[in-house]
Formats: structure tokens, C-alpha cells, sequence
């Protein structure tokens, strides 16, 4: 075995997926790619993308190889509040993993048709006008012996409730927001101060209010847009009374 390749194997996390770049800067081009693939030391996942031969990468190999590769591309919503231990209250089942980026990305082919054995959703809306710091937005998360860059809880709130569209996703977030006690006040003002959606907002003030979450009462509201009018998200529901948007039927009446 070459040193180069010690070296590879010896930097390659179990379960990763690696890209041409990512070879690159451990000094491995193009050729000595094709010989560790002919070898049987790598083994390729569609175009662009390696694993290490026998492994079967998940989801988090290749959101590890899209990281390593600068993609500007982050678990969210649902997926990060299940790996934070925040999904008790929420009913996954064999769940897709929800990835953010910024306005614009795509992913790569290898990854929207690789089989991760949980299938990737990927979402890049314009969430906030004001860009919030990283420490607010973003944290490590460990899977394997991989290390991931996942949405904040405070973040994840935000972008579970941008996909807010019906009765059933207006209740996943409702599930999640019971066991929000705990978020970061400080977070959650300058969050709820950036963000470009009214009906976001809206919607994150309404549950921190109906489960009279602790961390609300230190948000100044007087310093939020919630704009003008009401906001009906889907044919059938009711409009609350006090900060005027969707909510179920019967969501009212419901006892806290």
C-alpha cells in the first residue's frame, strides 16, 4: 500500500463521501483516482463522488461530502431538531432529511440520485433579509464518525415553519414548538428581527404565545414586522383572532 493512500484511508471518515476536490487537496488527482478505483480501495457513487470500497454511505456521508466540498448546504428544520434530541414530540416515521442553502444552490446529481437510504430534500428560500451570525444559525452535530453543520434549534424552528402549507405541517410544527422551552432569547430576537417572511414570524409568535414559552417573555415584539392583514395559508382554516393566520379547525379550543 503507497503512503499516499495510508494517508487517505487514514483521513477518511467511516461512512464519508469524498469529491474530486476533496482528493485534490490530499494530493491525489485524476490518475491516481482512477488506480485506487481499479484497486478496489474506492468505489464511485454516480458522477464526481467516492466512497471507500465496502462501506454504504448514508445521508450524513453525503452531506459530509458536500461540506467538505464548500457546498453552502446545512441539515434543517425537521432533521436538525431530531439530531439536537428535539423530535420527541414529533412523528418522523422513515422522515426525508431537510437540507437548507443559500438562495441559488442546486445540488449536485451524485447526490439528489444517490441511494442515502433516506431521501434528500433540499430548500433555499430567502428566509432572512438580515444575514444572522453563524453562532445563532449554525452548530456542529456528530454522526458516526462524521461532523456535520446543522441548523441551531432556533434556526430549525424558522425553517420547519417556512414549510408550513397545510393542516398536517401546521401541526408538525405545533408538535415541535411544546418542547421549544429551552431556546436561546437572545437568538430568537435577533431571528425573529431578520426574518423576510411575515407569515414566518407570525407563525413562530403565535405557538411561543399558546404554549407561553419562557424564553418569549424576554423577546422585545415592539422591534418585529409582522406586517398588515391577514395570511390564510390553506383553503379551510381558521384565522386567529390575535395575530391573524392560518390555524386549523378546533385549534382555538385546544387546552395548553
Amino acid at each position: 500500500m503507497d503512503s499516499k493512500l495510508n494517508q487517505l484511508l487514514a483521513q477518511l471518515p467511516r461512512g464519508a463521501v469524498i469529491t474530486p476536490a476533496w482528493l485534490r487537496a490530499k494530493g491525489i488527482d485524476r490518475n491516481l483516482t482512477a488506480h485506487y478505483l481499479r484497486s478496489g480501495w474506492l468505489a464511485s457513487v454516480g458522477t464526481g463522488a467516492y466512497f471507500r470500497c465496502g462501506e454504504k454511505p448514508d445521508w450524513s456521508g453525503a452531506l459530509w461530502g458536500l461540506q467538505q466540498a464548500s457546498s453552502p448546504v446545512w441539515t434543517g428544520g425537521l432533521t436538525s431538531l431530531e439530531l439536537l434530541g428535539l423530535g420527541q414530540n414529533i412523528p418522523l416515521g422513515a422522515a426525508p432529511v431537510f437540507l437548507f442553502a443559500k438562495p441559488g444552490t442546486k445540488l449536485p446529481a451524485w447526490a439528489r440520485k444517490g441511494a442515502w437510504f433516506r431521501p434528500l430534500t433540499l430548500q433555499a428560500p430567502a428566509l432572512f433579509s438580515k444575514v444572522p451570525p453563524d453562532k445563532v444559525s449554525y452548530r456542529t452535530a456528530t454522526v458516526g464518525e462524521l461532523t456535520l453543520k446543522i441548523s441551531t434549534a432556533e434556526r430549525a424552528v424558522f425553517e420547519l415553519a417556512y414549510g408550513v402549507h397545510d393542516e398536517a405541517s401546521f401541526e408538525q410544527l405545533d408538535h415541535a414548538m411544546q418542547g421549544m422551552t429551552t431556546l436561546r432569547p437572545e437568538a430568537m430576537q435577533t431571528l425573529l428581527e431578520g426574518c423576510a417572511l411575515v407569515r414566518v414570524t407570525r407563525l413562530v409568535l403565535l405557538l411561543a404565545d399558546h404554549y407561553q414559552l419562557p424564553w418569549l417573555k424576554r423577546v422585545d415584539q415592539s422591534r418585529l414586522d409582522l406586517g398588515s392583514g391577514k395570511r390564510q395559508l390553506w383553503v379551510g382554516s381558521t384565522i386567529h383572532p390575535t395575530f391573524h393566520i392560518s390555524v386549523p379547525k378546533g385549534f382555538l379550543n385546544a387546552v395548553v
